[in-house]
């Protein structure tokens, strides 16, 4: 009898120790959910935090256009307007070449390259990025001699198509919403750029040669640089550095090729006395320069390089919209219809149909079978700045279209309407 009851006892015992097994893995496998569903919201946050990013930058660079025209008001060469800005930039990140970071995958990265230090590693990645971008911006400069603005920046905006191409290249799968934003970018950027111009002004030249280089350039630049920056993302401030010592060499050099003299210092003296040219060198080279460049490092952090130039393919509707604002430039119908095609690219690229739906829905109305493999939608801060500035582009245009309208009416009516 006491032997079955100690055999009961030993049994309850195992059973009580499995239940207790049981339990400690359910509580286990529970906390293993939570911390992978905080590790998702802190990627989408990420991921949404470098989309406002980008979308700032954008807006930077869309300043550039009114400010470089300023500046184009002064007899200042491009190599030179090209060297003071990008080596003012070059002087203010210095520092940042030097700083000592510490980085939570450098010894296993550090064992990958052999005894190559990964700060050095990183700013020779940088410069590398660097003498790409610099290849761009003198194919930019050589093309504008002979080439519209208008079409140089349509030619610019095609990057958008190269970084894909490298991806699909490289054994990425293109998605279907990839390919109509970037068909939707690209009907955008033409229709803002190019909308307006004759078949003689569409006519191919040299220069739009030289300015296919840019797409190329620049493509190849944000595709290296998402690379470096998944690999060591705790260096955008060491890789802005590096890129922003190789433009500066980079344009100086292009200078002394073309034009030996260019560097003449009393020249620079009088221009260092005009305010004007001072704020001009001081916004393209500090900010639209250093701070974007900056801002596009840190944002490849968590986004593809392929998703950053299509955010940055809405810069032609902010350098309209400040040019309407600080110039007084008209805005037409054409603005409008860009506007919508390039903000629909970026919605349905980065969201996809089902995305869409859910964004413009609300966060208290969910659509079914919301796209998993999208993410969750933009956060509201985002969402209101896409939709402000489509809103903002089409109403600008209507009122445009509502003024010529006028205008052809008290051309054909000068008297006005006749009595009835």
């Amino acid at each position: 009898m006491e032997r079955h009851d100690s055999v009961t006892s030993e049994h309850d015992h195992a059973e009580l120790l499995v239940h207790d097994v049981d339990a400690e893995l359910i509580v286990q496998g529970d906390d293993e959910i939570d911390e992978s569903n905080d590790k998702k919201e802190s990627n989408e946050t990420n991921r949404n935090m470098a989309r406002l990013l980008l979308i700032v930058a954008a807006a930077l660079y869309g300043t550039n256009f009114t400010v470089v025209k300023m500046l184009g008001q002064t007899d200042m060469s491009i190599a030179l307007s090209a060297t003071l800005r990008f080596g003012l930039a070059a002087l203010v990140t210095s520092p940042w070449l030097f700083e000592k970071t510490e980085n939570s995958n450098a010894g296993e990265q550090q064992q990958q390259t052999g005894d190559m230090d990964y700060r050095t590693e990183m700013t020779l990645r940088g410069m590398e990025v660097g003498f790409w971008n610099s290849a761009g911006y003198i194919a930019q400069a050589v093309g504008l001699g002979t080439t519209l603005a208008s079409k140089s920046a349509f030619l610019c905006s095609l990057a958008v198509v190269t970084v894909p191409l490298l991806d699909y290249a490289t054994g990425k799968r293109l998605e279907r919403r990839q390919i109509t934003g970037i068909v939707l970018a690209l009907l955008g950027v033409a229709v803002l750029e190019l909308g307006g111009l004759s078949a003689s002004d569409l006519a191919l030249t040299s220069g739009d040669l030289a300015s296919m280089v840019q797409p190329l350039a620049f493509g190849v630049a944000f595709w290296r640089m998402e690379k470096a920056m998944h690999k060591y993302p705790e260096e955008a401030k060491r890789a802005t550095a590096a890129q922003l010592l190789a433009v500066f060499l980079g344009s100086a050099a292009y200078g002394v090729v073309t034009n030996p003299g260019f560097f003449d210092t009393a020249k620079i003296m009088q221009f260092a006395s005009d305010p004007t040219v001072l704020f001009s060198l001081f916004w393209t080279g500090c900010i639209t320069t250093a701070l974007t460049i900056y801002m596009e490092s840190t944002a490849l952090k968590s986004l593809s390089a392929a998703e950053t130039t299509l955010i940055l393919s809405t810069e032609p509707l902010w350098g309209t919209a400040f040019a309407a604002v600080v110039l007084g430039e008209q805005i037409g119908i054409d603005t409008g219809i860009g506007a919508v095609l390039i903000i629909s690219a970026c919605l349905i690229s980065n969201l996809g149909l089902d995305g869409i739906r859910n964004l413009l829905a609300g966060p208290g109305d969910k659509f079914p079978n919301e796209d998993k493999e999208n993410g969750e939608e933009f956060s509201g801060l985002v969402r209101g700045g896409f939709l402000a500035a489509a809103g903002s582009s089409f109403l600008g245009a209507v009122k445009s279209t509502v003024m010529q309208i006028q205008d052809i009416l008290v051309d054909i009516l000068p008297q006005g309407p006749p009595d009835l």
